[in-house]
């Protein structure tokens, strides 16, 4: 096609040949096929040079035969006529610019993405399949109409800015935001470094890779699912933040077979929603598991290091939407720290009761449990049961000289606590009221300490 000449498509096309355009190409009615099979003869591909117009007037396909075609854009690629979906099932090399006047222009067959891509108010450019590699924000997007990644293989290379994506696969390192808005997948290695954020908004399948965080990944909304079977696995960096604001399931595709665990170095925190999130996938705590609002339940087995801390937020007396809690479905046995905080300024009454851990079974206990005087003469008694840990407000003497002694049962032994605000204070025991032999006992976590039940019958005392 010269400059001066035009081309009316007005029926279905079979392109064998390469189809070069310096003019105006009208395609106004009928699908188009182009065959790209070297063996048969067939090497068709589309240029539209510099200059040239290739106009669109119809919602019809471009489908590529045998092997994947390239329409190579220098020139205008427009729709500007129909209000359905021109699909393009070709790979677009694009130096020039795309514009939806009208209607939906969808690419499924990848692109690089060069050039300028302008829709229209009412008009709207979809990437809907093939492969994408990005490492800023597309400034070549241009509106007012909507030009979004809704399908396909996206591949971050260290991407910074920001980023929306919809039902598309995502491989490779972020650094800045990543929103995924409908769901998708991670079918190889994705790495969110430490500035980076990847908001998780619909269901996501992670297969064939291992999403590593040590940024912040804001879990939002749908299921998390894992295939183990295919390597997809779940590992959240000492420096990673992975965020709950959600009460979904995170499972194994495959109902177990070949399942991964959950690999926790950082920390993980349920901050928002006030019913329950299930964790299917078995969890291997390092770091901190902070649950500030509803329930986790660990459905998978837990297990845990001397590291591992298990927090846990108090702001009212309902279960869920007042405190938070932890059920563990599998018996477990208890290392590292329990920490409480309180929001919103609330206090509770002596004899105001709180289940915060349930389980099957378990055994040792935690190497300190803090938090648990929370000021204005209340103090969290730890009463552990055979299947769950209740914390009791009980009342203590405030502006007291010394403090007052906790005796309750924890798991293998006696939990000796003591209000806050006494420094200096030795914690001793001895066999014999009579006797002057005094020994100091353990307590490396300030205000408290456990006594093994194996020990014998033991009298106890604060010295200062």
């Amino acid at each position: 096609m010269a400059s001066n000449g035009v081309l009316n498509l007005n029926g279905s096309v079979a392109l064998y040949g390469a189809l070069t355009n310096a003019g105006t190409v009208n395609w106004q009615a009928g699908e188009m096929d182009v065959y790209n099979h070297p063996s048969f003869g067939e090497t068709a591909e589309i240029w539209n040079e510099a200059g040239a117009l290739w106009d669109i007037q119809c919602d019809q396909a471009l489908v590529t035969q045998y092997n994947l075609v390239h329409f190579h854009n220098a020139g205008v690629l427009r729709k500007s006529a129909g209000t359905g979906t021109n699909t393009s099932y070709i790979y677009l090399n694009n130096t020039g610019t795309v514009h939806a006047e009208s209607g939906v222009v969808q690419f499924t067959g990848g692109s690089d993405l060069g050039g300028s891509f302008q829709a229209d108010t009412g008009a709207t450019i979809y990437f809907a399949g093939g492969s994408y590699t990005l490492s800023s924000t597309p400034t070549n997007f241009l509106g007012p109409g909507a030009v979004q990644i809704t399908g396909g293989f996206v591949t971050l290379n260290a991407f910074v800015g920001a980023l929306d994506i919809y039902s598309a696969v995502v491989s490779g390192t972020l650094s800045g935001t990543l929103n995924m808005l409908n769901g998708g997948g991670i079918n190889s290695p994705l790495t969110v470094l430490n500035n980076g954020v990847l908001n998780i908004n619909g269901s996501l399948l992670i297969y064939g890779g291992v999403l590593m965080n040590e940024g912040t990944v804001n879990w939002n909304g749908g299921t998390v699912q894992t295939w183990g079977a295919q390597g997809g696995e779940i590992w959240n960096g000492v420096s990673g933040l992975w965020n709950i604001r959600c009460d979904q399931e995170m499972d194994d595709a495959t109902s177990g077979y070949g399942r991964l665990p959950f690999n926790n170095f950082g920390t993980m925190r349920k901050s928002a929603g006030t019913g329950i999130c299930t964790i299917s996938l078995d969890f291997d705590n390092s770091g901190i598991l902070d649950v500030e609002s509803g329930t986790i339940s660990f459905t998978g087995a837990y297990s845990n290091s001397p590291s591992a801390s298990l927090a846990i937020s108090l702001g009212g007396a309902a279960p869920g939407s007042g405190y938070s809690t932890i059920s563990f479905f599998n018996p477990l046995s208890f290392d590292g720290t329990f920490s409480l905080s309180t929001r919103n300024g609330y206090l509770p009454n002596p004899g105001d009761a709180f289940r915060v851990l349930s389980y099957p079974s378990a055994t040792s206990s935690f190497t300190c449990l803090g938090g648990l005087d929370l000021g204005g003469g209340i103090l969290l008694q730890p009463q552990f049961g055979v299947t769950g840990l209740t914390l009791l407000a009980t009342a203590y003497t405030t502006n007291a000289s010394q403090p007052q002694l906790f005796i309750t049962h924890t798991l293998g032994g006696a939990a000796i606590t003591w209000p806050d605000g006494f420094p200096g204070w030795t914690l001793q025991s001895s066999t014999n009221l009579s006797s002057s032999a005094w020994t100091t006992v353990s307590n490396a976590c300030g205000n408290q300490a456990t006594v093994p039940i194996s020990a014998p019958q033991q009298f106890l005392r604060l010295s200062h």
